[in-house]
């Protein structure tokens, strides 16, 4: 079965777009994650005390 040019290359760049978009979604909450936890931990020295401290309800 054979594909037109214009219609393959279309649909490359259609499968590229969504998956650009869900990499960048995720590489943007692992990176919002990672700077969350550096600043919690690393804040004054005080983030293992404050989760050492925090008791679950």
């Amino acid at each position: 079965m054979s594909m037109p040019v214009p219609v393959l290359a279309r649909d490359s760049l259609n499968f590229f777009r969504n998956q650009l978009l869900s990499v960048l979604i995720i590489s943007l909450l692992t990176a919002a994650v990672t700077v969350g936890l550096n600043v919690l931990l690393t804040y004054n020295s005080n983030g293992l005390a404050l989760i050492r401290a925090w008791k679950p309800t």
